[in-house]
């Protein structure tokens, strides 16, 4: 998940790579040319994959900030959420973590067999 920058500015401080942090943990905060400043926080709590800007540099409005990755409790729980109703436009995000761990896989598995069962109920109505 790219978190992208809210406004143009000059980075104060930005999240390091490799770190975990956790739902509305601050991302990174941008301060304006007019003085003021942005906080941006982490929509879900989530490992810093990569970050695209340096503390001190400059930022445009709409560029890329840090990548997230979320924590395979997160995967999980959405996973769980898309098994109660998710659609069929969802299989593509649900099958690409049929390969995860034991746990993450499993659940995969079984989120896509309820999504095609759905599907299947609602296209012989």
């Amino acid at each position: 998940y790219a978190i992208r920058s809210p406004a143009a500015g000059r980075i104060e401080t930005v999240a390091e790579a490799r770190h975990s942090i956790g739902t509305q943990a601050l991302a990174a905060r941008i301060r304006r040319d007019d003085g003021s400043a942005i906080e941006v926080r982490a929509p879900f709590a989530a490992s810093v994959e990569a970050v695209a800007v340096r503390a001190g540099g400059h930022v445009a409005a709409g560029s890329e900030l840090l990548t997230l990755s979320a924590s395979p409790d997160q995967v999980w729980e959405a996973l769980r959420g898309l098994y109660l109703i998710g659609q069929a436009d969802d299989l593509p995000d649900v099958d690409r973590w049929s390969g995860a761990s034991d746990r993450i896989g499993r659940q995969a598995a079984q989120t896509a067999q309820a999504i095609r069962t759905r599907a299947e109920r609602m296209s012989n109505r």
